[in-house]
């Protein structure tokens, strides 16, 4: 790591470490930071690995630019990248506000479903229209097919059979499946809430080279799966397809293969969360009912 807690100390008039407030882990240093008046929030990557997290923050900030100059009346933004320090370090503006609905709050979720769906409606319209900087192109050539390969963490965590239906499933769908800027960690506890105006942050696992409809359904598996509330999962893929512009015939072509694939991830999850798990059944389900192909029951 080149940038130190000393360094920054140089740079602004007060610095304050969000330790007790993040925690300490072994891939960045969290930072409160005042400079003439104004408080910042810094990030700076411990691995020299992680400064491609960092490129992603950058990706998804300039995107986010774009959605809140384009569509102003969806009051939805992201949080303001204010500068870069080095390779390794990245300025963002300080919010202090309530998420839209805090982790394992299901009841504040379902109170915003219909907001937080139509939010990823549009972000789909968004990434669409969304000519890539060529400072991220390279982030384009790192996909792989995601029925040829698997994580490592799926790999003795989830039975090999439903692993090898799983990839029957998605070469079969393979074809509907393209590629769209995707958050890639979304779910309403990455969301400030300032007065009504939504701002999406931690852009770290953001990318070009994802999957289409990935972000809807990592949230479909968590609202299924880890609220435990399958009638709002299924109330929220309503909204969406009621405004994504396709077909449902062809909406599902493309999503049940991410789905699947998202799905057996969170099965991984609750295995290798053990006995501090408590939605393995309901990862069971969701799994066979993707490996069914049964539109009706998703």
């Amino acid at each position: 790591m080149s940038i130190s807690f000393a360094d920054l100390t140089r740079i602004f008039d007060e610095v304050i470490s969000l330790d007790d407030v993040l925690g300490v882990n072994d891939r960045f240093m969290y930072v409160k930071a005042r400079r003439v008046g104004s408080w910042y929030f810094v990030k700076i990557a411990k691995q020299a690995e992680l400064i491609e997290n960092l490129e992603r923050e950058c990706l998804w900030a300039e995107f986010m630019d774009r959605v809140d100059v384009l569509n102003p009346t969806m009051r939805l933004r992201g949080q303001h990248l204010v500068q870069r320090i080095g390779d390794d370090g990245l300025v963002f503006e300080y919010i202090d506000a309530p998420q839209v609905a805090p982790r394992g709050d299901a009841e504040r979720w379902r109170a915003n479903l219909q907001r937080y769906a139509d939010m990823h409606v549009q972000l789909d319209k968004a990434a669409g229209d969304f000519s890539l900087p060529r400072t991220y192109t390279y982030l384009s050539n790192k996909f792989e097919p995601a029925g040829n390969s698997w994580k490592e963490w799926v790999v003795g965590h989830v039975d090999q059979k439903i692993i090898d239906e799983a990839k029957s499933l998605f070469a079969e769908y393979e074809r509907n499946v393209t590629l769209r800027l995707q958050h890639n960690d979304m779910s309403p506890w990455q969301i400030f809430d300032i007065d009504g105006q939504w701002v999406i942050f931690d852009g770290e696992k953001a990318g070009v080279e994802i999957a289409r409809f990935n972000d809807i359904a990592q949230s479909y598996v968590r609202m299924h799966n880890t609220a435990h509330d399958e009638r709002m999962a299924k109330d929220f893929l309503e909204i969406i397809i009621a405004g994504i512009g396709m077909s449902r015939k062809e909406f599902y072509a493309a999503f049940i293969p991410v789905l699947t694939l998202r799905s057996v991830g969170s099965l991984a999850d609750s295995d290798i969360d053990g006995s501090t798990a408590n939605y393995q059944t309901e990862a069971m389900a969701l799994v066979e009912k993707c490996l069914s192909r049964d539109q009706s029951r998703i």
